[in-house]
């Protein structure tokens, strides 16, 4: 299942343009870092998080915040809302990594 990066319907003028590509960036950024985690992100979320280490802190971050902002703009499209968890995970792990 590909990672959908924005809403079905969107309001003209409602989406910065800079958010799929601010996702892909990131998304990208972290499968050089780590063989196929994009699609790992998919199907199994934690394990994929999990490997994430120090460096990968900013990354990790700002592409979930990214993923984040799609979803908030895209609050009328159940699909992308429910991959809500994945995301927030993106934020979850540099607070643990912080406290390493």
């Amino acid at each position: 299942m590909p990672i959908r990066t924005t809403p079905k319907r969107m309001k003209c003028g409602s989406e910065p343009e800079t958010l799929p590509t601010a996702l892909g960036y990131g998304l990208r950024g972290l499968d050089t870092r780590h063989d196929h985690f994009s699609q790992m992100i998919m199907t199994d979320p934690k394990a994929a998080v999990a490997k994430m280490n120090k460096d990968d802190m900013d990354l990790l971050y700002w592409t979930g915040v990214s993923w984040m902002a799609a979803i908030s703009i895209g609050k009328d499209d159940p699909e992308l809302v429910a991959e809500f968890p994945r995301p927030r995970l993106f934020s979850i792990r540099p607070m643990r990594l912080i406290r390493l």
